[in-house]
């Protein structure tokens, strides 16, 4: 913690302010890294949520197990850390889902009456899922098929 917090050119207390433990510290990298620099923009709405998703497995698969475990537990034990956990990180990565979200509700890919919050965190959590707990190694044919049942669940229904 001393060499992030001189890293970073901030004293050690208010370092451990934020990040209590190098668990807490490690966690948060880990889930601030799977949020991509830019928004994807590939045309399509399976495009860009193939690289949303191909992202959030390259972290699953590298971060590290035995912080995520202890952050998960801690998750789901205490309600308030669980939601600070979601106002941190998901409220960034729902910024990128929401450009991604309203280009496809223009291209007719989206049904307008979806709820682009819950429809992600099912995605989002079935891939962590897999990876993190499972120990499920998904290759570019399964986040394929993934991202082909989030299109087909978020598509407006034929008239």
């Amino acid at each position: 913690m001393t060499a992030v917090a001189a890293a970073a050119g901030i004293g050690k207390p208010a370092l451990y302010r934020r990040y209590p433990t190098i668990g807490d510290l490690l966690f948060d990298t880990s889930i601030s890294s799977s949020i991509p620099p830019q928004v994807p923009e590939t045309g399509t709405l399976h495009g860009d949520m193939y690289a949303m998703v191909e992202r959030l497995v390259s972290v699953c698969r590298h971060a590290p197990r035995q912080v995520m475990a202890s952050q998960f537990y801690r998750a789901i034990c205490e309600i308030d850390y669980a939601r600070s956990v979601e106002d941190l990180h998901a409220t960034v990565t729902y910024r990128h889902v929401m450009v991604i979200w309203e280009r496809g509700v223009i291209r007719g890919e989206i049904d307008p009456a979806m709820n682009a919050r819950e429809c992600f965190r099912d995605l989002s959590s079935s891939v962590a899922m897999r990876i993190l707990f499972y120990h499920m190694d998904l290759d570019s044919s399964a986040i394929t098929r993934h991202v082909d049942r989030f299109c087909r669940a978020v598509a407006p229904l034929p008239a």
